[in-house]
């Protein structure tokens, strides 16, 4: 059992790595970065209900349930602002002309990978802690 349990704090933080790097490369290319978002998003979420539910997952615990409330929160924040406020733009002039981008929507993804970033440093966190237990 204990292999599998490092198996998997290994893993969890090599996926979000993979997630995180897909998204840097969405911007920029036609995958979707919403997409991506919401792949890491469900990927976190799996990982907290699995860190939950598994007895020998509670290293930091404290934090992880901080995260699934601030994760709730966003979550209600965002559906909120995208269906009830209208959308502000700002111009930003290129060699293209002026291209607008949406403002509410730059500012809700950059908080969305702030509260998925804290979780990625929770995970690595917990390695941390994993192999120093592993090395006494």
């Amino acid at each position: 059992m204990r292999t599998n349990v490092e198996f998997l704090k290994l893993i969890d933080p090599l996926g979000q790595s993979l997630l995180f790097i897909l998204f840097g490369y969405s911007l920029d290319s036609g995958i979707s970065y919403h997409m991506v978002l919401l792949m890491l998003a469900c990927w976190q979420l799996l990982s907290w209900a699995i860190h939950f539910f598994i007895k020998s997952f509670k290293v930091l615990k404290n934090e992880r349930f901080f995260y699934i409330i601030s994760s709730l929160v966003y979550l209600l924040v965002y559906v909120y602002i995208t269906k009830k406020v209208k959308e502000n733009y700002i111009a930003v002039r290129d060699p293209q002309g002026l291209t607008q981008y949406p403002l509410h929507e730059i500012i809700l993804v950059s908080i969305g990978l702030i509260i998925a970033f804290w979780y990625y440093v929770i995970c690595f966190r917990e390695v941390k802690v994993l192999f120093k237990k592993n090395t006494h």
